[in-house]
């Protein structure tokens, strides 16, 4: 049997010890090759920050056009048109209720 020598833990091991990428074999053990991703997995958790998505992240003044328009009860193609924001996105957003009905912003504002 054909062996292989693990570039992380430089032991010589049985080809059938490594994961096969096309017709080459992984340079890593399949042991090391999962705990690199182990760590890796871990790594990324703390350093890619959650950011802020959709309503959240408008400016403000772009919000509060957004919300004005709402509370004038303007259909979502014709404030789609002011704002330049995509018809389907302010939709998704209504579904998602990511942005407040006509009756939550209106109660606020008063």
């Amino acid at each position: 049997m054909e062996n292989k020598l693990c570039i992380k833990c430089d032991y010589y091991l049985p080809i059938n010890q490594f994961y096969k990428a096309g017709n080459y074999y992984q340079s890593s053990c399949i042991s090391c090759y999962n705990n690199l991703r182990i760590d890796l997995r871990k790594s990324l958790a703390y350093i890619r920050p959650l950011r802020e998505r959709g309503f959240d992240a408008l400016a403000e003044d772009k919000k509060e056009q957004l919300l004005e328009l709402i509370c004038f009860k303007f259909n979502y193609k014709d404030i789609s048109h002011y704002t330049g924001i995509n018809y389907r996105t302010l939709v998704h957003w209504k579904k998602m209720k990511w942005i407040p009905t006509y009756g939550e912003y209106f109660l606020n504002v008063i």
